[in-house]
């Protein structure tokens, strides 16, 4: 609003033969872009970002502009700033960096350019051998993209297909042709012979898998309770035949 009738119409009629709306608003709204950029280059906020911080940038311009207005005759209240628009190529890549979601994520946003780049050459068929070459070119990059994946998916499968067993003393889950526990050094696969039967069996196991024969290798005597053999017949403790 006006705020100083005289100095708003000497500003205005010292600086310019046309006084209408139009042209006012033209130089006024000229004097706010100019004094915008200069504060979007001092904040140095992201383009991405720029939606978020629409309130505190209407806040700092009407501080710095509010002593050019009073100098102008007018009063500035407040300035809501509803939108900033960008060069057009700029707001192009915003887009498809939105739309697909790929910040952090530069494979993702590869593979979506190398498909626009197949639709443009499908598009463009009769640019002859620079549109063929164009499209062999992206044709290339999504075939090298689609053996990775399938590679990937391979390799998935084959990760879960892998047999585990559980490390007896950490518990950990480790390939089952492991030898040793990568995380204690526990050894892995000690392979017994069975006492009755002699077959090959895990060591730890109570029971022989081909024979079901019980695996303790030792026995109580039966008088002093002190271990012994299992084929022994007399306990070396006390005597006692076993």
């Amino acid at each position: 609003k006006v705020l100083d009738p005289v100095i708003f119409m000497k500003e205005i009629f010292g600086t310019s033969e046309i006084f209408d709306t139009e042209h006012i608003n033209g130089q006024l709204k000229r004097l706010i872009v100019s004094r915008m950029s200069d504060l979007l280059a001092e904040t140095n906020i992201a383009a991405l970002d720029l939606a978020r911080y629409y309130d505190e940038l209407g806040e700092q311009s009407t501080i710095k502009l509010k002593s050019r207005f009073e100098a102008m005759g007018l009063s500035l209240t407040n300035i809501i700033i509803e939108n900033i628009s960008l060069p057009e190529e700029v707001e192009k890549v915003m887009d498809k960096r939105t739309s697909m979601g790929v910040i952090g994520n530069i494979d993702q946003y590869a593979k979506y350019q190398a498909s626009e780049a197949i639709r443009d050459a499908a598009q463009n068929q009769g640019n002859g051998f620079a549109g063929m070459g164009a499209g062999l070119g992206a044709g290339s990059a999504i075939g090298t993209m689609m053996n990775n994946a399938l590679n990937t998916v391979n390799s998935n499968q084959a990760a879960s297909t892998r047999e585990t067993v559980k490390c007896k003393k950490c518990s950990t889950e480790i390939d089952k042709n492991s030898k040793f526990c990568p995380e204690c050094g526990e050894t892995i696969n000690l392979k017994i012979k069975c006492i009755k039967c002699n077959a090959e069996i895990q060591d730890g196991v109570k029971f022989c898998p081909e024979c079901g024969s019980p695996q303790n290798t030792k026995k109580l005597c039966s008088n002093c309770s002190s271990e012994l053999d299992l084929n022994a017949k007399f306990c070396p403790e006390c005597g006692a035949k076993s």
